[in-house]
Order: structure tokens, then sequence, then C-alpha cells
């Protein structure tokens, strides 16, 4: 019985660190979107529609 009851525990403790992860990697890629747009968005005010 003690062992089912570790191997719940161990299962959520490791499914919240693989949440954790997912999230952080997310939150990562999100941020990097994002000065990318603004990179794009003071290109398009210094030189306008055309080729840079």
């Amino acid at each position: 019985m003690e062992c089912v009851v570790v191997l719940l525990l161990g299962s959520v403790l490791v499914g919240g660190l693989v949440l954790f992860v997912i999230e952080a990697g997310v939150r990562r890629t999100r941020s990097m979107a994002a000065r990318d747009d603004q990179e794009i968005s003071e290109l398009h005010r210094r030189y306008g529609d055309g080729r840079w």
C-alpha cells in the first residue's frame, strides 16, 4: 500500500515538473516573438514600407 502512495506522489511531482518546463519554454518563445515584432516595428518606423 505504501508503495502505491509513493508511486502516486512521484508521478504527481514529475508531472508538475514537466508542466513547469513546458510553461517556461512557451514563455521564452513568446518573449522572443515579441522582441522580433518590436524590431520589425522599429524598421518600419525608420525606413517605411520599403525593403530593409
